[in-house]
């Protein structure tokens, strides 16, 4: 419970706002401070957001400064993206109805990747052998990220080899589907497995 503090004020209005901070000159309007305790408490309730912000050009609606008071470790711009030099911890689900672009590693107990036959159109079979013969010829070499200065290094396929060989993931030439990777493997394994069962029928019938 908080009790009465010096300075307050009250509107019945709902077009009016108890308080209004201005400063014509490029200052700060309204400013909140306190060492020992939190210097702001917003309430709200009726369906209304508790914190409305607007921002009239195209500066941030939200920025945040370390305690040495030259760092902006948070920040939220006005296309509403939030910046963060820091990590983001959630202690539950994180959902993103778009895209989620990151430039380091991703670390997860697990990953589940859309595969509901619901989700899915536009079916075709394909060829094993086919897939088969096209994950032999593809390059695969050892090479490390020019933007990662330690020492790891990784195998795998380039974006543009994959993309040349398979023609999958339309016109982007960055980037390979760990989806279109399981699924050419999968396919490759039941194409080798035919083609051990040809050859064993070969040669139980040179016996």
């Amino acid at each position: 419970m908080y009790r009465q503090p010096p300075i307050t004020a009250q509107s019945d209005d709902p077009n009016v706002a108890a308080v209004l901070g201005n400063n014509t000159n490029g200052g700060i309007g309204i400013r909140a401070m306190s060492n020992k305790q939190i210097p702001l408490v917003a309430e709200g309730g009726g369906g209304w957001p508790v914190l409305f912000l607007k921002n009239n050009s195209s500066g941030l609606l939200i920025s945040s400064l370390n305690q040495a008071g030259n760092v902006a470790p948070f920040s939220v711009h006005s296309d509403g993206s939030i910046e963060t030099k820091g990590y983001i911890v959630s202690r539950s689900d994180i959902e993103a109805s778009g895209n989620i672009a990151a430039s380091g590693d991703v670390w997860a107990r697990g990953v589940k990747l859309t595969s509901d036959k619901k989700a899915k159109k536009n079916f075709s079979n394909v060829d094993p052998f086919e897939m088969l013969e096209k994950l032999s010829s593809l390059p695969i070499q050892s090479w490390s990220y020019k933007d990662d200065t330690s020492s790891k290094r990784h195998i795998g396929p380039t974006a543009q080899d994959f993309q040349s060989a398979f023609g999958l993931n339309a016109d982007d030439e960055k980037y390979i589907s760990s989806t279109d990777l399981h699924g050419i493997s999968l396919a490759a394994i039941q194409g080798l497995n035919k083609k051990m069962k040809n050859l064993r029928l070969k040669m139980l019938n040179y016996i």
